[in-house]
């Protein structure tokens, strides 16, 4: 036991007895093993209280062990250590039950007295599609199909949590592919993490690293995102990516807001050429680390984006040929939803627009508001009040760009009989959604047709809704006709086939103006055509439409030759204009083996009231342009851009 102290035989004062005694251990140690700690287990403790225990496990440290009390699914109250009994990891997860609901357990806990079951975990097995899989994850996914068997233990979820923070791990993969619902765990979350390591194999456009970050802002709002990413050359994992598409992957993991985690994956690498891009690039963050500290996003122009759509819609498939062949009996491959908004996206930035997505979770008034305009591509699925919300934003003056079969279904997916848009749009349809290529004739003169000479038809889409006449169309319907066989691609009536004519009233575009506010409804897939054909026509008819929609004006525009993407970002020192050079061979397949400079681009930005700039830098030729300012509306020119620079506009 501990000694006493003759303390009283010196001066009784705090100077005189400086000296402390050793702690008493068999006192003061109450941890497993120690004779105080083995003592007071044999008694029973209060350590938390029944209502503090609901739906998340609590994290507790009492008499030196990390704990976790928790209720089952079935409501029994459990105690467990806070690492799993295989491995060292918390054994708080994030899963998501469904598409709006969140639980978190680890592997299988039981209250004592109960087994501990032990198994493959919700039914999962190879045989399940990976989107149901992501949706149900489980031991499946963690062992094979995701980490390759470095996951051993049962039911290892998604994210490891811990109270007040949760991480989301391999949990918003896919980009604007994924079917989580990404904005319901962001709101339980500080601070999310994609596993967006690089491209692989495949076609899979350059951008799609800034699809993922535009996707967890508009879950996040601001909160961190950080994303992973790989100096692994995917397939070939024990070698390196190629130089320069690893810079440009790194380059969107910051330019569209997230942080940056490079890594290796494995040990003792014998390929060390991904560290030298890695050092480079962090050495360059590290100089202008204060440009890359965002406050929030400059833009007007808002791009919905919906994770319903990829989980319940049932988007069309490939049509025939039109060789007047016999129809295959084996069923056509189905759809991708992502088509439309890839389509758009693919547009938007042949546009060079500058846009944010907006989670269709968040399309309240708040939201809405800080856009002029928002593009709907696609967004089938739209409930009662999302609906009463885009109605409301048109009211106020915004502007509304939408295709094909937009607000047709609730929000679980059910159809409805008329557009859930139709009154704000002045659309009605005249039938289901029908699949032949078809045309629009021009019928007058309008700014969506800018570009386009010499033709009097233009290409409308594969598949469309039909809709009922509307006064004064800009494009009418070309009804459908065989497009393969020479002696049959003829617009007119034959023996094989009846054939009304190549006019008609039905609309290929509806274009409407209410007080400020400007409508614009493609009743084609005009956003799937163009991505799925490539054809540029059908791009342009969309960049038109959104310069109208916008009437062209944007606080931020970036005019040169070349493919990029932009993003502008108000910043802690002022603002920051990232341009992201696509221009490559490689932009839409794997991977870019050398960059192609862009050359001049030309920068316009209209400062809010009352701000005044003091100089502009670009961070990566690290030179100081010349700018002029006339007004509010500052403008510079970058010379060069390798293959991303940041213009750095430093407020007075």
């Amino acid at each position: 036991m501990a000694t006493k102290v003759p303390f009283l035989t010196k001066a009784f004062s705090a100077y005189q007895h400086r000296e402390r005694p050793a702690p008493g251990l068999e006192l003061t140690q109450v941890g497993p093993g120690t004779p105080c700690g083995e003592y007071v287990r044999r008694y029973w403790h209060p350590i938390i209280t029944s209502e503090a225990v609901q739906d998340l496990p609590q994290r507790l440290h009492i008499l030196g062990e990390d704990l976790v009390v928790f209720r089952d699914q079935g409501g029994a109250m459990g105690l467990l250590e806070r690492t799993a009994p295989n491995r060292p990891t918390a054994t708080c997860w994030a899963v998501p039950i469904d598409d709006t609901h969140t639980m978190q357990i680890g592997f299988n806990r039981a209250p004592e007295g109960r087994e501990v079951r032990r198994g493959a975990g919700f039914g999962q097995d190879g045989k399940r599609p990976y989107e149901e899989r992501q949706r149900v994850p489980g031991d499946y996914d963690a062992q094979v199909s995701i980490h390759g068997g470095t996951a051993v233990h049962d039911l290892e979820h998604l994210a490891s949590t811990d109270r007040g923070i949760t991480v989301l791990r391999n949990m918003i993969r896919r980009g604007i592919h994924a079917v989580q619902s990404i904005k319901k765990l962001a709101e339980v979350g500080e601070w999310l993490t994609a596993d967006h390591q690089g491209r692989g194999g495949g076609d899979r456009p350059i951008w799609d690293c800034a699809q993922q970050g535009r996707v967890g802002y508009s879950a996040m709002g601001g909160k961190p995102v950080t994303n992973v990413v790989t100096g692994n050359g995917h397939s070939f994992r024990h070698t390196s990516k190629v130089p320069a598409e690893l810079q440009l992957w790194l380059a969107q993991t910051t330019a569209s807001g997230m942080i940056p985690w490079f890594v290796w994956l494995g040990s003792k690498p014998e390929d060390i050429r991904w560290q030298d891009t890695g050092r480079k690039f962090y050495q360059w963050i590290a100089r202008h680390e204060a440009h890359f500290a965002n406050r929030k996003p400059v833009a007007s122009l808002g791009v919905v984006y919906s994770q319903r759509l990829n989980h319940l819609y049932q988007a069309p498939s490939a049509t025939p040929g039109g060789y007047g062949a016999v129809a295959s009996k084996r069923p056509p491959a189905p759809g991708d939803p992502s088509d439309f908004l890839q389509g758009m996206y693919y547009a938007l930035l042949e546009g060079r627009f500058v846009f944010d997505f907006i989670h269709e979770d968040d399309l309240t008034p708040a939201s809405l508001g800080k856009y002029t305009a928002v593009v709907l591509p696609n967004i089938a699925l739209l409930s009662d009040e999302q609906c009463r919300s885009l109605r409301s934003y048109t009211q106020s003056g915004g502007s509304l760009l939408a295709t094909f079969e937009t607000g047709l279904y609730n929000e679980s997916g059910q159809p409805r009989k008329e557009f859930g848009l139709a009154d704000v749009f002045g659309i009605q349809r005249s039938g289901d959604r029908a699949g032949a290529y078809f045309y629009g004739a021009i019928e007058r003169p309008h700014d969506l047709l800018q570009g386009f000479t010499d033709t009097k038809w233009l290409p409308g889409g594969e598949w469309r809704v039909p809709l009922q006449p509307v006064s004064d169309p800009v494009l009418t319907v070309v009804p459908p006709y065989p497009r393969g066989i020479p002696e049959m691609v003829y617009a007119q009536a034959r023996a094989e086939m009846s054939y009304p004519g190549a006019r008609s009233k039905e609309p290929a575009v509806v274009l409407r103006e209410k007080g400020q506010s400007r409508l614009v409804y493609f009743p084609g897939d005009v956003d799937r055509s163009a991505w799925r054909s490539g054809n540029s026509d059908l791009s342009l008819l969309l960049q038109n439409a959104i310069r109208w929609l916008t009437r062209n004006q944007s606080p931020v525009t970036v005019q040169g030759e070349g493919m990029a993407e932009v993003f502008a970002w108000e910043t802690e020192p002022g603002y920051a204009i990232h341009i992201l050079n696509y221009n490559n061979p490689n932009m839409t397949r794997p991977w870019i083996r050398k960059s192609y400079a862009l050359g001049p681009q030309r920068v316009r930005v209209e400062l809010p009231a009352g701000v005044k700039v003091s100089r502009v830098e670009l961070l990566a030729a690290e030179t100081k342009p010349a700018f002029t300012l006339n007004g509010r509306v500052l403008e510079f020119t970058v010379p060069r851009v390798d293959d991303y620079e940041i213009a750095a506009l430093y407020r007075a």
